[in-house]
């Protein structure tokens, strides 16, 4: 499964985000998003689903 991490800023970020300048979002390959507002833990989350497809999928 591939995944796509990107730094939200301004506009791009979701309300609930507005209060902080910047924010990571991580989308896997079936569509589902993850947001967080430390850059390495939004890291942490696409290598582990990484991780998790490959067990998963060989």
């Amino acid at each position: 499964m591939a995944t796509r991490v990107k730094k939200l800023e301004g506009n791009d970020r979701p309300s609930e985000y507005q209060h902080v300048e910047h924010v990571f979002r991580v989308q896997a390959d079936d569509g589902s998003l993850r947001y967080f507002e430390d850059e390495e833990e939004a890291a942490r989350a696409a290598a582990a689903l990484f991780v998790q497809d490959r067990e998963e999928n060989g």
